[in-house]
């Protein structure tokens, strides 16, 4: 007898006796009219029981041979369709692990699940050095004293603000740390750069006090700043924050500039969008 053979063969065998011995009709589905019997507890099949995690294999192989009509029926208790609560599968530290992932930006509850029991199944020095990495980085780690980007504790402020070679006339105002690695990536900048941690945005209750505008206000005034590049994303709350510094700086002798916009470098015109299209038309230059 193959696998699978031996497999079916023992589904069939711990099938509940009302799943096999249903009334059904010619679809062969259920008749919701006729009442079944109520659901007598069966033990998970011996292949599930055999894997490194049993329990929730085998909550994964709970009876399911009721169609979804009859499996909702009011005549069987609890419904097959809705799932059980986490608790009652999972031990309460792996539950713990998984809604700490699915707090992060980005990750859903299936994605912290997966990364919960890919921890589980590799070695115990591979969750050791995470947990030593997330703890690294909470008490190593502060922001830049000056330009409020990410910075060690043992040098701030940080590198490219002590930096010589910079050019101390030129700034940089970005929303996110990773801008200025973005930046930093095209080696075509050399000057400093000052983080706002965000942008305003009024539907989210953002405003200018919750962000680092008015320390830039204080470095446009105290240091010898020629040139303010705002290099905010282009997006509404992007536009919005650059109008407000805009009105915020007065310094006629500064110069204000904003990151150029328009067609991507092995774009056609065939595919940008109306608006990409108008800014690349005002953005262009001399050949």
């Amino acid at each position: 007898m193959s696998a699978s053979e031996q497999i079916v063969r023992a589904c069939q065998k711990h099938q509940p006796d009302f799943a096999r011995n249903a009334p059904s009709s010619r679809s062969g589905v259920p008749k919701l009219s006729e009442p079944l019997p109520p659901r007598t507890p069966t033990s998970a099949p011996p292949f599930a029981q055999a894997t490194a995690f049993g329990p929730w294999l085998a909550y994964e192989q709970r009876p399911a041979t009721l169609s979804r009509a009859a499996a909702c029926s009011p005549s069987v208790e609890p419904c097959l369709t809705e799932s059980l609560p986490m608790s009652s599968a999972l031990p309460r530290s792996v539950e713990r692990l998984i809604e700490a992932f699915a707090r992060l930006p980005g990750i859903g509850p299936k994605t912290a699940s997966r990364l919960t029991y890919h921890l589980l199944r590799t070695g115990e020095g591979e969750s050791r050095e995470l947990a030593k990495a997330l703890v690294a980085v909470r008490e190593g780690t502060v922001f830049c004293s000056r330009c409020f980007n990410i910075t060690s504790k043992e040098s701030d402020p940080c590198e490219i603000c002590e930096d010589p070679g910079r050019e101390a006339g030129v700034l940089c105002v970005v929303e996110e740390p990773l801008d200025v690695l973005a930046i930093e990536r095209t080696r075509n900048y050399a000057g400093r750069y000052h983080v706002l941690h965000g942008a305003i945005s009024p539907v989210e209750g953002i405003g200018p006090d919750d962000l680092r505008i008015r320390e830039l206000l204080a470095r446009v005034d105290a240091e010898e700043i020629k040139e303010l590049i705002v290099a905010t994303n282009p997006t509404l709350e992007g536009e919005a924050t650059a109008m407000y510094l805009k009105e915020a700086v007065h310094n006629p002798e500064l110069r204000m500039t904003r990151l150029a916009r328009g067609l991507p470098a092995g774009g056609d015109l065939e595919y940008a969008d109306a608006r990409t299209l108008s800014e690349a038309l005002e953005g262009r230059r001399e050949v």
